[in-house]
């Protein structure tokens, strides 16, 4: 055989095998039927409010923009360290600038007119003086003691990621931004905390949890999300991260589920997962997939959750 001609049959089985493992490959993740916004949603825009965005924005220069770039999904700030929407709920701030308007409602309403579909997004990493003030115990400790304060603005204060700021608060500014805009989920940002915490709560949950040990000392106040660093021949430390890995994904089952409440087809994605695996020994990837049939997650975050490969101008 000519080699020219070996390299044509070959590169045309290999063709046809990659084709049918390709098909093989999406169809695994099509036995769930996904909502129609998934397989729709192809370019999103994010638009992340500061405090004194209300007011002094102009929604329908964004409305325009959405249109002019054809966005087909929006990710819009709504709630956590600031409302930007007349919440009814106390301790969350709505902000200064609000007035009598509703932002988030507003560009809401403009997007469903574009039928774009709509992800909210929630900040609960961080809290404002009067929350400190009610409640103290909400707020992360460092190693020696004392209450963090955000490493980018000192006016506000880091909150716990694992105490009731997140299982009780948070969870209440989930289900009124689900009830007063229905979106298609919630995209929680910075949700799982910044290093090592010691506040009351997280030093008795993790001593009932081990079996008596304190928590590992850290000297290192992250700014990222991700597992604290530690030394792995430390028991106290081995403990820790089994122990912060179950409270997320207690607490990220707790949000989901009180969000599936209000609507099954809805979900809360992460800014990130709790643990760093592949899809296959991730609890809370596998569960989005075989609930969505998506095939496509950026570690949790925008979502391109397609349940199929073909493009959607075929």
């Amino acid at each position: 055989m000519q080699r020219r001609n070996f390299i044509k049959i070959a590169g045309a089985i290999g063709g046809m095998m990659a084709a049918n493992q390709f098909n093989a490959f999406g169809q695994m993740y099509q036995s769930t039927p996904a909502p129609a916004w998934y397989d729709k949603t192809m370019r999103w825009a994010q638009l992340a409010f500061v405090e004194n965005d209300p007011g002094q924005c102009d929604p329908d220069f964004w409305l325009n923009y959405f249109k002019r770039i054809h966005a087909d999904g929006a990710l819009l700030s709504a709630g956590g360290v600031v409302a930007f929407y007349p919440t009814n709920i106390p301790l969350h701030h709505r902000s200064d600038y609000l007035g009598n308007t509703d932002l988030v409602g507003y560009l809401v309403n403009g997007c469903r007119k574009m039928n774009m579909s709509i992800l909210l997004r929630t900040d609960p990493h961080a809290a404002r003086q009067e929350v400190y003030d009610a409640h103290p115990e909400w707020i992360a400790v460092s190693v020696d003691g004392m209450k963090r304060r955000h490493w980018a603005n000192p006016e506000l204060w880091v909150t716990c990621a694992l105490g009731p700021y997140n299982f009780d608060f948070m969870t209440r500014v989930n289900a009124e931004i689900m009830d007063r805009f229905q979106p298609d989920g919630i995209f929680s940002n910075r949700w799982s905390g910044h290093g090592i915490c010691y506040c009351e709560h997280c030093q008795s949950s993790f001593r009932t949890f081990s079996g008596g040990l304190d928590l590992p000392k850290s000297t290192h106040n992250a700014l990222s999300t991700a597992m604290p660093a530690g030394d792995l021949n430390d028991s106290a430390y081995v403990k820790y991260r089994v122990w912060r890995t179950g409270r997320l994904k207690e607490l990220w089952f707790l949000w989901d589920g009180e969000i599936r409440k209000k609507n099954p087809a809805r979900d809360l994605f992460p800014m990130a997962f709790p643990i760093n695996s592949s899809p296959a020994n991730n609890p809370i990837f596998s569960l989005l997939i075989n609930r969505r049939g998506a095939d496509t997650f950026h570690h949790g975050q925008m979502p391109n959750m397609r349940k199929n490969f073909a493009p959607q101008w075929v």
